[in-house]
């Protein structure tokens, strides 16, 4: 279970281990190019499998949302480029922006983390900073 909440122990990472997370999302999406159908699969499974994973992790051992647990970060990525173009571009944007919204938290974000707790409130604020970043994301190709 350690090496699926810290994504192989990427979440050790002794800086910064939810961009180096990212980073490995966006390499592995960069590099092996998966279909939409396959990131809705990953989607489907990882988002409650690390709801109910990092929800045992942080009883374990006994702390509030854990650093080292990073696999939101890799979900989140996968719904930033959910249905997205297929570009290094956008995939760089994706990473950029989905960083940006996890880290400052902006409303609604902050405020449904406080208001849950557990492993689903590990993985739901990425989730929001996800779905804000595809969004952002769409509408910035839309208006080129």
């Amino acid at each position: 279970m350690r090496a699926f909440v810290t994504l192989l122990y990427c979440g050790y990472s002794p800086l910064a281990p939810g961009t180096v997370a990212t980073l490995v999302a966006f390499l592995v999406y960069v590099t092996l190019r998966p279909s939409n159908g396959v990131i809705l699969a990953l989607i489907v499974i990882l988002f409650p499998s690390g709801i109910y994973a990092s929800h045992i992790y942080e009883k374990a051992v006994g702390r509030e949302d854990p650093p080292e647990v990073v696999i939101d970060e890799f979900v989140g990525y996968l719904v930033s480029v959910f249905m997205l173009p297929q570009t290094v571009e956008t995939a760089t944007a994706a990473f950029f922006v989905f960083r940006f919204f996890d880290i400052i938290k902006p409303p609604p974000i902050r405020r449904i983390e406080e208001l849950t707790g557990g492993g689903f409130s590990i993985m739901v604020d990425d989730l929001i900073a996800a779905v804000m970043t595809n969004v952002l994301l769409r509408l910035g190709l839309w208006l080129l």
